[in-house]
């Protein structure tokens, strides 16, 4: 069976079949290949806390053999179509995603069916991948940057799943068995809340009927209940790491992913440090030369989200730069926002769309990602209209409602003991220190001089 080329141009198709799979797709007449993404909601903030990565652990196990294929059938069948076989896991989704010629299509799909629906967790496998994980997990303990984005989510997120390590700890991982895990798998990964979704040169019925037959035998899912973060507090967080640079962030609560003024959010990173034009690359690379790395960023989910800035420096340098993120802040948090910077962030937003949206895996991940996320797969030009409707005015209320007098979370992570902050806390900030920074010391009796700036 081929999926049929039709003669519509692009649009997005939805349906919700019989046994509770949704289907998103847009056809490209123009591509000659196809994305197809097999997409649950279940992320890393749905693990156990004895159980932190058993998401991330399922998700490499599927691709280790099913009942009827091994993990070299798996590898050698999707290099013979000359495709793409992967996956990823984040905070509130997974995703198994295959991208093949379009002549070839069917065969993906019906592969894609075998390992989310099929998986052996063969015992063999199992001790083989958890050390596979295990050095995935050593290598972002290797790598500070990594280390420090890990540590700015615990501190942020405190006590709650969402500032977990996606791929969990040494420790969790290995205490992961075969029976756990596929107690989890066949508990939570099935019909009702799978999307799967496509994007190429495809035919919807084409591609439905393939799910059909392929997916037919698909098991119920159970979706686990989400509990909300409490409000971020405001903190300062030290974690010593001998390394030459110190990694500093400051976060403040942010939106959640469907919010409405979520488009507006695109703007404000934007003008803060979206781009090579924004006012913290312009202030700390391109005036003062004080680091290689600066920018600021957004994370949205479920219930709750984070806005922040991060830059790179060395430790020497760590006070000054910091000053200079937190004068930013304060700045951009008056509302005061520039005609000209607006209009320079409303052309490099919508020219960022269209080609991050050039080929048919950006265009299934959209579909999926926005199906998951807000119950609609939205469409490259519903998001270029919703970006464009936004107003000087909406940014500006943004940036006060954000930035103005909310609690931040700081922290620094370098060459530094405790008494660097010890000595910079003020009366109204927590204090925590890790020697080892993936793990919090909560010192609330820590205190010190008001105006707490970190020293050089």
């Amino acid at each position: 069976m081929k999926l049929a080329r039709g003669e519509s141009n692009h649009r997005v198709v939805k349906e919700k079949l019989a046994n509770g799979v949704t289907l998103v797709a847009e056809r490209v007449p123009t591509a000659r290949s196809v994305s197809i993404g097999v997409w649950v909601p279940i992320g890393s903030r749905d693990d156990e806390e004895l159980c932190a990565g058993e998401a991330h652990f399922i998700e490499h196990l599927v691709f280790k053999g099913t009942t009827t294929r091994s993990a070299l059938d798996i590898a050698r069948e999707i290099d013979a179509l000359g495709g793409d076989l992967n996956a990823f896991t984040s905070r509130e989704m997974t995703c198994y995603y295959a991208r093949v010629l379009d002549e070839f299509a069917p065969k993906a799909i019906e592969l894609l069916a075998d390992i989310s629906c099929n998986p052996a967790f063969d015992e063999k496998e199992v001790e083989t991948e958890r050390n596979v994980v295990f050095e995935e997990i050593r290598a972002s303990l290797d790598d500070t940057a990594s280390l420090s984005h890990d540590f700015f989510n615990e501190a942020f997120w405190q006590g709650h799943p969402l500032g977990r390590p996606i791929a969990g700890t040494l420790a969790t991982v290995a205490s992961l068995d075969r029976d756990t895990l596929l107690e989890r798998f066949e508990r939570c990964y099935g019909a009702g809340s799978m999307v799967i979704a496509a994007a190429g040169n495809l035919d919807f019925e084409s591609f439905k009927e393939a799910v059909e037959e392929f997916f037919a035998d698909l098991r119920d899912a159970f979706v686990a209940e989400r509990f909300p973060p409490s409000r971020p507090a405001s903190l300062l967080a030290v974690g010593k790491r001998n390394s030459e640079e110190a990694h500093i962030f400051l976060g403040v609560e942010g939106l959640k992913r469907d919010d409405p003024r979520r488009y507006a959010l695109l703007y404000l990173n934007q003008i803060l440090g979206g781009s090579t034009s924004s006012r913290l690359f312009q202030e700390i690379r391109e005036k003062r030369g004080l680091a290689y790395s600066t920018y600021s960023f957004f994370d949205q989910y479920e219930d709750a989200g984070c806005f922040g800035v991060y830059a790179a420096t060395s430790a020497q340098r760590a006070s000054e730069v910091l000053s200079v993120m937190r004068d930013e802040l304060s700045k951009i948090a008056t509302g005061e926002i520039e005609e000209d910077e607006f209009e320079v962030a409303r052309g490099h937003i919508a020219g960022m769309l269209v080609l991050g949206d050039e080929d048919t895996g950006s265009k299934m991940g959209r579909l999926g990602r926005s199906q998951i996320a807000l119950g609609e797969p939205i469409s490259l030009e519903a998001l270029l209209d919703e970006t464009a409707k936004v107003t000087l005015d909406d940014v500006s209320d943004l940036a006060k409602t954000l930035l103005n007098g909310s609690p931040c979370t700081t922290v620094v992570v370098g060459p530094f003991d405790r008494t660097y902050g010890e000595r910079f806390i003020d009366a109204e900030e927590k204090f925590l220190y890790s020697d080892s920074p993936h793990v919090c010391v909560d010192d609330d009796d820590q205190k010190g001089p008001a105006d707490p700036v970190l020293p050089q």
